[in-house]
């Protein structure tokens, strides 16, 4: 996923429940999801170039300023962009980080795997 020009909430497990926005949002985004345009406080929120849990932004939402890109599952971080892993590789966490080879001389059937059981060719 990646920060676009509005207001960027990463959901870090459960979230204080504060009324409307709060709910809305926890509809839309499961935990571990991007939260995009709601304004809402939670105390597990964190700025992502700061993967150190310690480091929490309460009561103040963080805001795509603050964001840096990640790419989700299945992609990995090239040149700034997400391309898809390759065939025979998967990515199971939202990470700038590189794809994994599959195991034992597996491959996946397309690309974009994002779990190592697609790797049962």
């Amino acid at each position: 996923y990646h920060c676009s020009f509005v207001e960027n909430y990463y959901a870090d497990g459960s979230a204080t429940n504060m009324p409307g926005t709060l709910k809305e949002c926890q509809d839309k985004c499961i935990s571990f999801t991007w939260c995009l345009g709601y304004s809402y406080f939670n105390p597990n929120c964190r700025l992502l170039r700061n993967i150190d849990p310690s480091i929490f932004r309460w009561p103040n939402p963080v805001h795509e300023k603050f964001c840096e890109d990640v790419c989700a599952p299945g992609e990995e971080y090239k040149d700034n962009n997400c391309p898809e892993c390759n065939i025979g590789f998967y990515k199971d966490q939202y990470a700038n980080s590189n794809c994994t080879k599959c195991p034992n001389h597996k491959i996946t059937l397309e690309q974009g795997s994002s779990s190592i059981t697609n790797c049962n060719i």
